[in-house]
């Protein structure tokens, strides 16, 4: 069997004392997108500028077609990142920015040949002679995707690019990334906030919080079966009764009086929304938590009780 194309063993993180990971471990295929998510402050934007050479790990180790990538110079690493800043030269137009590192490698004529024609996939043809500061902040930002992708690097790092952008660009973008990096064969390691980017962006999708992988596998896997209530609350539409239990959000009842089965939380109802054709709650338990669950019809009380059939509830896979 075939080593993995990407390997990160063992990596960890601290800040003076403060450990911000400790002992990551991961590999990914050829062409394979990881989708990272979890809460801010986790380290995951940390754990790509490691990769990148941009900062260091305390301990571990990444291979690159079991080459090790950690002893590289940073200028030699085969890995391009893209950040939430756009980052561009503000002295270079549009079209020198994003051929600036393939003239080095290809030559003017070539850079600028396929710099022009990656700029027009994403829309932005006719702004090739402008400046960083006569464009848009997606502009810029569509610049810089544009810039790190036009050099095919081996490994490429996308640390929220497409924070932002407004929600229309915002999808077209990563259709076209993701389409990008499936036509290229690109391994890459994609850092989002959004649950549904994470899904809709990467072959699997890695949970980060509190400094470890809580869980790694396909989007279906984590939203459906996630090992943990962090993970739940993260990725998941449920709703966690304890460390062992929850219960798919869209499997429970609004009611406002309490009936025998399953399990009741007194709630307040707060308000709904309409999502694809149907009603949600969005209600506030006693305790705190506030919750989505589907309704039928409008509620006529603020107060009710949300309700769990028994037979769906359901226990975390680490117990």
């Amino acid at each position: 069997m075939s080593l993995p194309y990407l390997q990160v063993k063992g990596v960890s993180k601290q800040f003076d004392t403060a450990d911000i990971f400790t002992d990551l471990s991961f590999s990914l295929q050829k062409g394979e997108i990881l989708s990272l998510a979890g809460p801010s402050g986790t380290g995951k934007s940390t754990l790509l500028r490691c990769i990148a050479g941009l900062d260091y790990f305390s301990n571990g180790e990444v291979l690159i077609e079991g080459a090790d990538l950690l002893n590289q110079p940073v200028k030699r690493r085969p890995v391009g990142m893209v950040f939430q800043q756009a980052l561009l030269f503000p002295h270079m137009t549009l079209l020198e920015n994003v051929a600036y590192g393939k003239k080095i490698t290809d030559g003017k004529k070539q850079a600028f040949e396929m710099a022009h024609s990656y700029l027009q996939e994403v829309g932005l043809e006719k702004q090739v002679d402008r400046y960083p500061h006569e464009l848009s902040g997606g502009q810029q930002q569509r610049a810089a995707l544009v810039r790190a992708m036009l050099l095919k690097p081996k490994l490429l790092l996308l640390d929220e690019p497409f924070s932002s952008l407004d929600p229309g660009l915002r999808k077209d973008l990563r259709e076209w990334v993701r389409t990008f990096l499936k036509k290229e064969d690109m391994t890459s390691i994609f850092v989002t906030h959004d649950k549904e980017e994470a899904m809709l962006l990467g072959d699997r999708t890695a949970v980060m919080a509190e400094g470890r992988l809580q869980q790694i596998g396909h989007p279906e896997e984590l939203y459906h079966t996630p090992h943990n209530a962090l993970v739940a609350s993260l990725y998941s539409d449920v709703i966690v009764l304890d460390e062992n239990r929850y219960c798919p959000a869209d499997k429970a009842e609004w009611s406002e009086e309490k009936s025998a089965g399953g399990e009741w939380f007194a709630a307040e109802w707060v308000n709904e929304t309409y999502h694809f054709g149907r009603r949600f709650a969005h209600v506030k338990l006693d305790s705190g938590r506030r919750v989505t669950i589907p309704v039928e019809n409008r509620q006529s009380g603020s107060r009710g009780y949300v309700m769990l059939p028994a037979d769906e509830i359901r226990y975390f896979k680490e117990r």
